[in-house]
């Protein structure tokens, strides 16, 4: 058996679905437009040049922005106050730091384009990097995206959810992209990245005391097919041959919204030869002691639950062929 591609680090769902709109609703989307370049400090930065995007407080929370033509060497990219990186996209990029042992947390917000509509599906995506501040090991989980009708406030932090988050532990210090949908109320106007609620999730190896800091990058909100997005997708290929002309050699299944995803590959008598998780793994025609089976056929059987709960099983003859 040999290990599938996980999910390329697509979190939550991968958004192959066909866009509605291609208008991307985030102004300033990967904080390129600036007013100015002439800045001396974080707080100019994001207070004085950096367009569209805002903070309720910049004395409880101090975001930052980045970009290549700042004039201060600690706001320009690639050198910057919080370590060396490119932008995912373009020459600029925010910054967003959270303190454990203060539960200081940054979040950067702006008014979208159009207001949501009610019902409707939205593909939402960002890109995240994390800096390893002070070579330290961490991540945070709930670093994600907020919808809301009105600007948020400082206590609106730790009581709103995230709609869309990372559920992986980001720790790697390259872009991520996280991704998901989101079905609106009709109320929301405004976009939040911070990090999120009551039960923040996060570990930090190095020094519990430490910054976690994440740079954001490349953000997008695209209406998106309602349809396609809360279909369930479970499709059984009837052919397998591992011959190693990168055709049909491995047997992979074609799945959409599947949570959890059990495959039994039985033999022509009705023995189990093979059980793997499908979401993680794939069948490469041998058994699960990793012996070659035999050309023939071979009865396969899944067991899934959805992403909305549903318990679903199907099944399909299988022919083997070298």
């Amino acid at each position: 058996m040999r290990g599938m591609d996980k999910f390329s680090f697509f979190i939550l769902f991968g958004l192959s679905t066909p866009f509605v709109n291609a208008q991307n609703l985030v102004p300033n989307s990967s904080f390129e437009e600036v007013s100015t370049c002439n800045v001396s400090s974080l707080y100019d930065a994001m207070e004085n040049s950096i367009v569209d995007w805002e903070t309720y407080d910049y004395s409880t929370n101090s975001p930052d922005i980045f970009n290549e033509c700042f004039s201060s060497g600690i706001l320009q990219l690639p050198n910057s106050a919080f370590g060396y990186t490119f932008a995912q996209i373009g020459q600029g990029c925010a910054g967003l730091g959270f303190i454990p042992s203060t539960d200081h947390r940054e979040v950067i917000s702006v008014q979208l384009t159009n207001q949501l509509q009610q019902d409707s599906a939205y593909c939402v995506s960002f890109f995240v990097k994390n800096s390893k501040s002070e070579n330290q090991e961490y991540y945070a989980k709930n670093l994600g995206v907020v919808f809301t009708q009105n600007p948020t406030n400082y206590s609106e932090v730790r009581s709103l959810e995230p709609a869309i988050f990372s559920e992986l532990e980001i720790t790697q210090n390259e872009w991520v992209e996280i991704s998901g949908y989101y079905i609106a109320s009709g109320t929301e106007n405004y976009l939040h990245i911070g990090y999120w609620g009551n039960n923040l999730d996060y570990q930090n190896a190095t020094d519990s005391q430490g910054l976690i800091y994440y740079y954001v990058d490349n953000i997008n909100l695209i209406t998106c097919n309602k349809d396609s997005l809360l279909s369930v997708v479970l499709e059984l290929p009837n052919v397998i041959t591992p011959n190693g002309d990168q055709i049909n050699d491995l047997y992979n299944l074609k799945t959409h919204n599947i949570k959890s995803l059990e495959v039994q590959v039985y033999n022509r008598w009705g023995s189990m030869v093979l059980s793997y998780d499908g979401l993680k793994d794939s069948w490469d025609g041998n058994d699960q002691s990793g012996q070659s089976l035999v050309e023939g056929v071979y009865f396969v059987n899944v067991i899934a639950e959805t992403k909305f709960g549903e318990l679903l099983t199907k099944n399909e003859f299988v022919h083997l062929e070298r």
